[in-house]
């Protein structure tokens, strides 16, 4: 069982089912997703306008891992032109604050967006025999 379907929640589902006997029938896991879309912060505004809310930019220097893995998955990415990556917090109450963002060097983007990985990585999941159930709000767990 595995709670939550963010990239975190997605990528554990993939790689513990790989670990699995092909023996054991599908299902062979369960992913429950609180909310009624897998991705976490990746998601797109809406299904008809792909602009992504969050995680919009890797950096390969610090996430290793993550464009290999989307390439494995079949979803390309390119660079993003861009120096420094500034924050602006904008409440509506006060002038914009600009807060001059930690991260420098080379980003990418990938192709089709953020929500681009999020699809891969759930018809991988399901490929490998992984249930998901979004809008599945879990309350308690017992083990015993």
């Amino acid at each position: 069982l595995i709670l939550g379907g963010g990239l975190s929640g997605l990528s554990s589902a993939i790689h513990l089912a790989s670990l699995l006997p092909k023996s054991i029938p599908s299902p062979r896991l369960a992913l429950l997703e609180a909310r009624p879309h897998l991705g976490g912060r990746v998601h797109p505004a809406s299904p008809s306008l792909p602009i992504d809310t969050g995680a919009a930019w890797c950096w390969p220097q610090s996430h290793t891992a993550l464009p290999a893995f989307a390439k494995s998955l079949g979803v390309d990415y390119f660079p993003q032109p861009g120096g420094k990556l500034d924050a602006v917090f904008d409440t509506g109450r006060e002038t914009p604050t600009r807060v001059p963002g930690p991260l420098d060097g080379p980003r990418v983007r990938f192709a089709g967006g953020g929500a681009a990985v999020v699809r891969s990585m759930r018809d991988e999941a399901e490929k490998v025999g992984v249930e998901i159930r979004t809008g599945f709000r879990v309350r308690r767990v017992e083990v015993g």
